[in-house]
């Protein structure tokens, strides 16, 4: 059992290792600062695993949620056979790995310190308060924090990842845990008063992303926690203090344009930072101040177990029905029920109902982007109902299929994604996993054979280990929502709490180090152990390291270094042979040594790779047309880009100035033969222009 000292050291260790994720990998768009994470928490899980496993330790009831995840990791990895993205499955294969090698994790450490779910759970709390209060200091100090956060996306709080749903999971995972926190009598005075303004801060947060799938994602937690855990009465005066602080905070920033413009100046956003940040500081001291008086008040609050259960049931039902009644009247507003739902659900299923504007009206606003997202989703799946299009496939299959411009990377939600990418075949592992993860969760809070939770004793390891639950349930509805699933700082510390949840069954006491398995069989399986996670370590570092040697290629290429560019490229294309843009690197840098032919081999070799690219189509009709001067190959080769991507405007452009300069060359050549027939001389110079084939001087075209 470790010391106190360890524990503290522990949690803040994996509290710093939150926050850094969240830095680094941000919404996890970034290919080499995501791999960097992952593989840093597969080497760290590896180790934790290595160690397990030569210690004797089991993961306990999580191999069957250990089973899915390694099935669906399994299935990612085999999904490069017929992938119309490899290069993306390859990254969502490693991506696999790493979501594993976490859960193993967790659940090896939880067969070894079953009591200490609190830790982890501190951990996640801590973190996630400083990635909530970092992103509302953006807004406070705009100039400098809140620098990325100029543009499109201005308008919603998202600082550090530079996505509002990223911080929306955050911000509700971090008030379902200093909810938690509040409720748990073992803890210590100060951690429980501190939990109160870490509440407000998270609200706030959440408020300001203007995250629906985050609310929707703190009202199931929420819900979870009432129904489930006996502290109603305990955390309703938490709750409702912090939410009648941060409400008259929220309300005044979704009035003012800096929260609620789009791509607002940088004075428009400084206008408005200071009053916020009186306003958050003032919050942070009331509930502190609050927090502080209800831990030394509430020990002397006695109430007869009727009344207090009378009391929980009261405030469970209230609490629900004054937000259902809140959400509902806002959004009905004066029409009648029947027209308004009705309309309601029109614009949450059509693809043209207008988008909601930005401010307090979007958190109960139905309509949004996602329908389009699912609608193509459906039509993959469609075409492809067993195996999908590869992982991580639908950011170009679903070119064919969109109306309009507007472009996406991922369907917005988890098994929309997954039905279009993996088929059937990725639906069903993922409901597998969590169909083994219910389970798991019930028979470690000691649910079945006719024990209703009302019947536990609810002692605080079993409230810690009902969070946790409560955590992961969260996450994975916003998931199902939002493209969550892709945010390693979200998705790691959800499959954490299921994998440690999981992992204990239904005996919580601590296992003997002891194991049928020979000492010799130990370290075998240990060092199979540490192999493995060096080869999942290298599997997410491949495609990362490809994009880094591409970059300096183009790099190269901007300062005019042709064969450093070319060598770069094709050091890409070794470390990464399923990639695209190495191949797309290489055939510029050959053009530009004066290797027009070679380019074109090349450009023929990224079609033939990536034939569902539209990318590659477009970059050989726009060698064929600019560099080879043959309008007649571009026009065939834009074709192809045009029917992978019909809204495509770079295609569209380039199909028109195609056949206009073919068009031209047509004209040019029967002016030759005209003038040739009248024996007139005609200098050749009059048709050298770009798109007209090369004609000999007998008057044989090539």
């Amino acid at each position: 059992m470790p010391s106190d000292a360890a524990t503290r050291a522990v949690a803040a260790a994996l509290a710093a290792a939150l926050v850094a994720c969240a830095f680094v990998a941000k919404s996890g768009t970034g290919v080499q600062s995501t791999a960097l994470v992952l593989a840093a928490a597969t080497l760290a899980a590896g180790a934790v695993c290595t160690w397990s496993v030569l210690k004797g330790r089991g993961a306990g009831g999580a191999y069957p949620l250990l089973a899915m995840l390694g099935a669906l990791a399994l299935i990612n990895a085999l999904s490069l056979l017929w992938s119309a993205n490899p290069d993306a499955s390859l990254i969502a294969a490693g991506r696999a790995l790493a979501y594993l090698a976490v859960a193993a994790g967790a659940a090896f450490l939880a067969r070894r310190w079953p009591h200490r779910t609190h830790v982890l759970l501190e951990a996640l709390l801590i973190g996630g308060f400083v990635i909530c209060a970092y992103g509302l200091a953006a807004r406070i100090w705009p100039g400098s924090l809140g620098k990325d956060e100029l543009g499109a996306i201005a308008n919603r709080l998202g600082q550090p990842f530079g996505y509002w749903n990223a911080l929306g999971g955050v911000a509700a995972m971090t008030a379902l845990l200093a909810l938690w926190q509040a409720t748990r009598h073992t803890a210590s005075e100060s951690g429980r008063a501190l939990a109160v303004p870490a509440l407000g801060v998270a609200l706030l947060a959440l408020a300001l992303t203007q995250s629906r799938g985050a609310l929707a994602a703190f009202g199931a937690g929420l819900a979870i926690w009432l129904l489930a855990v006996p502290r109603r009465a305990a955390s309703a005066a938490p709750l409702f203090v912090a939410a009648l602080a941060a409400t008259p905070v929220a309300a005044w920033a979704l009035s003012q344009p800096a929260f609620t413009v789009r791509a607002a100046s940088l004075g428009t956003r400084e206008a408005a930072a200071g009053d916020f940040g009186l306003m958050c500081l003032a919050l942070v001291l009331v509930l502190t101040v609050v927090g502080a008086l209800w831990v030394r008040l509430s020990p002397g609050w006695t109430l007869p177990i009727g009344v207090r259960r009378r009391l929980e049931r009261v405030t469970t039902v209230g609490a629900l029905a004054l937000c259902a009644l809140a959400l509902l009247g806002i959004a009905l507003n004066a029409e009648t029920v029947t027209t308004k739902l009705e309309r309601r659900i029109d614009d949450l299923v059509s693809e043209r109902a207008p988008q909601p504007t930005e401010g307090a009206g979007r958190l109960v606003a139905t309509s949004s982007t996602r329908s389009a997202y699912w609608r193509e989703a459906l039509d993959l799946f469609s075409e492809r109902p067993l195996t999908g299009w590869g992982a991580d496939a639908f950011e170009i299959t679903r070119l064919r299929h969109r109306h309009g411009p507007l472009g996406a990377r991922h369907a917005h939600g988890y098994l929309a994604q997954q039905a279009a990418d993996l088929g059937l075949l990725g639906v069903a592992v993922s409901l597998l996993a969590l169909f083994a993860f219910l389970p798991a969760a019930a028979r470690t809070l000691g649910v079945g054979r006719r024990r209703t939770l009302a019947a536990l004793p609810w002692d605080d390891q079993r409230c810690a280990l009902a969070a946790a639950v409560v955590v992961s349930l969260a996450f994975g509805v916003q998931s199902f929502l939002d493209w969550t699933w892709y945010v390693p700082a979200l998705a790691l510390p959800a499959l954490a709490c299921a994998a440690f949840v999981s992992a204990l069954g239904r005996d919580n006491a601590e296992v003997p180090a002891r194991t049928p398995l020979a000492p010799a069989w130990r370290r075998t399986l240990a060092a199979l152990t540490a192999a493995a996670a060096l080869a999942a370590a290298w599997t997410i570092a491949q495609p990362a390291l490809a994009a880094r040697e591409t970059e300096r290629s183009l790099q190269a290429l901007a300062h005019g270094q042709a064969r450093a560019a070319l060598d770069h490229a094709e050091n890409a294309q070794r470390i990464d042979p399923l990639a695209l843009d190495p191949l797309l690197a290489a055939a510029r840098a050959e053009v530009a040594l004066g290797r027009p032919a070679t380019a074109r081999n090349t450009l023929a070799t990224a079609v033939s790779r990536h034939p569902q690219d539209p990318r590659a189509w477009l970059a050989a009709a726009r060698h064929e047309l600019v560099v080879e001067l043959r309008p007649d190959r571009a026009l065939e080769l834009v074709k192809g880009a045009l029917w992978l991507d019909p809204e495509s405007r770079s295609a569209r452009e380039l199909f028109l100035t195609a056949r206009a300069r073919l068009h031209l060359v047509c004209v040019l050549r029967a002016r030759y033969a005209a003038a040739r027939s009248q024996s007139r001389p005609v200098p050749l110079a009059n048709y050298a222009i770009s798109g007209c084939p090369p004609v000999s001087q007998r008057g044989k075209a090539r």
